[in-house]
């Protein structure tokens, strides 16, 4: 019997042989069904070829069409998903601080930045860049 399931205990149970459901064997179901998370959970198994297909229809047709409960998405990844070692880091965001003085300088979000910093020529590139540099040697 386990107490409580994360997101963690929620994958290495859906990735392991014994296949032991978290939910149904936990000392309090509706608890452990609440604490299952499923979005991080998905997007952990979408960066593997053998799992993106299965975590993509779930999530298009599962979730909206039939209103799957949290037990029915961990239920379906922990049976249909074959037991393998799945181990990979998210993508994460590089950063730039061109990209970052863009958005203080003009007050947009990340993407706007991003499209802006596209559009510049390296010689403006360098212009924000040393308009910040004497900027903070000033301070």
């Amino acid at each position: 019997m386990t107490t409580g399931m994360g997101f963690i205990e929620a994958l290495n149970s859906i990735n392991s042989s014994s296949k032991e459901n978290l939910i149904r064997d936990s000392d309090s179901p509706v608890a452990a069904e609440k604490l299952y998370p499923p979005f991080p959970v998905a997007r952990s198994l979408s960066y593997h070829a053998d799992c993106i297909l299965l975590v993509n229809e779930i999530n298009a047709r599962g979730i909206s069409t039939f209103n799957l409960t949290n037990a029915m998405h961990y239920e379906f990844l922990l049976y249909c998903i074959t037991p393998k070692k799945r181990y990979s880091k998210w993508i994460k965001i590089e950063k730039n601080e061109t990209i970052e003085r863009i958005m203080e300088l003009m007050c947009l979000s990340y993407e706007k930045a991003n499209d802006i910093y596209k559009i510049l020529s390296t010689e403006d590139k360098k212009k924000i860049d040393d308009m910040f540099k004497s900027r903070d040697q000033r301070k």
